[in-house]
């Protein structure tokens, strides 16, 4: 009897820790990764649109936009943000002079993902995740009926070995619609059968580097199948060489992608693609400077070069040879940019384009 007194308890702590998450917040879901788009941090993106992002105690941001006149803008444009945090690091109090502005401490807030330990399930109006060992295996999107839960449509199945994501399988499950016995309302009628739609797989290295991915994607609009063949090299720092990426395009009306999984691993299968493409990166890194360069359909070349400093980033981005735009970061002591510049060229001219200042106040 004790025994299964102590049961019953652990499973009530366990329901009412899985649903206690804020509809709002943001449940972690993990992705195959992408080594050619990690460069993308140095552009600060995720830090000058939210200050919970930033490192260290933060009590205030206040941030000034300036977008100058240049040959394609006319008029010159200042916006201004002001944000006040606590000292768990939310936002307590927001206000910009936009007119029309969508976003509050709320949501800005909500963009931080739940840390997730244990095994748990978490269940939101609309979708219900399930996490092992706080690893997400299923998510699930609920109907509902009389805004009651009336069955699972579509799930989201994510596969692990050695600690490391390696499958990722998308089923959908098929809606009807069909009128009632009154006349302004529709019964949704759900079917029995599952059907695979979208499939990823990432095969890893033994320094458990990403070693090649696959992607595949139904679109069941067009009846057309995409898949991506993506395989990565690495030099003895375990830093990116180079990728090669093949994307074919197949016009197929399938009823479940499952059948055709181990033919497209092999390469094999048994219809002509109506679009094949091939793109190719190339990564260089040259006394702590890291040259990035990209070539897409062999038509068109895009260069990053980026130099690293303590306090300063430049980022030079060309295409085709010829210099585009030119990007300038200013770093406080504590990591945080507090500038940024954004230059355009324009028949060889180089322009200011924008400029965002963040003054941080910590605690």
């Amino acid at each position: 009897m004790i025994n299964k007194i102590k049961y019953v308890f652990i499973v009530l702590i366990f329901i009412i820790t899985s649903n206690s998450h804020s509809q709002n917040q943001i449940i972690p879901i993990p992705e195959i990764g992408s080594p050619e788009q990690e460069f993308l941090s140095v552009f600060q993106k995720e830090k000058f649109e939210n200050p919970i992002f930033l490192n260290g105690s933060i009590k205030e941001i206040h941030k000034g936009i300036t977008e100058y006149i240049t040959p394609n803008r006319k008029v010159l444009v200042k916006k201004i943000y002001n944000y006040l945090l606590n000292k768990n690091k939310q936002v307590v109090k927001y206000a910009s002079d936009i007119e029309f502005d969508a976003i509050t401490a709320e949501l800005l807030n909500a963009q931080k993902t739940i840390d997730i330990k244990i095994d748990t399930i978490i269940n939101h109006d609309k979708i219900s995740y399930t996490f092992k060992q706080g690893k997400l295996l299923t998510k699930k999107f609920k109907t509902l009926k009389e805004n009651r839960f009336d069955g699972f449509t579509d799930s989201i199945h994510f596969n692990y070995k050695k600690n490391k994501l390696t499958e990722i399988k998308e089923y959908k499950r098929e809606i009807i619609a069909e009128p009632s016995d009154f006349e302004e309302e529709e019964e949704l009628l759900i079917s029995e059968d599952y059907f695979m739609t979208n499939y990823s797989e990432a095969n890893y290295n033994k320094k458990k580097l990403l070693k090649s991915k696959l992607e595949i994607n139904y679109d069941q609009n067009s009846t057309a199948t995409f898949v991506d063949y993506i395989n990565y090299e690495y030099d003895r720092d375990n830093k990116l060489t180079s990728y090669k990426k093949i994307s074919k395009g197949y016009e197929i009306e399938l009823s479940d992608l499952t059948n055709y999984i181990k033919s497209i691993k092999k390469n094999k299968l048994n219809y002509d693609p109506f679009e094949t493409k091939e793109s190719n990166g190339l990564y260089n890194y040259i006394q702590g400077n890291k040259i990035i360069k990209l070539n897409s359909l062999s038509t068109k070349e895009d260069k990053y070069e980026i130099e690293f400093s303590k306090e300063k980033t430049i980022i030079k981005y060309s295409n085709n040879g010829i210099l585009e735009r030119r990007f300038q970061y200013l770093f406080d002591g504590s990591g945080n940019p507090i500038e940024e510049k954004i230059f355009i060229y324009f028949k060889g001219i180089e322009y200011l384009d924008t400029s965002t200042i963040l003054e941080i106040i910590y605690h």
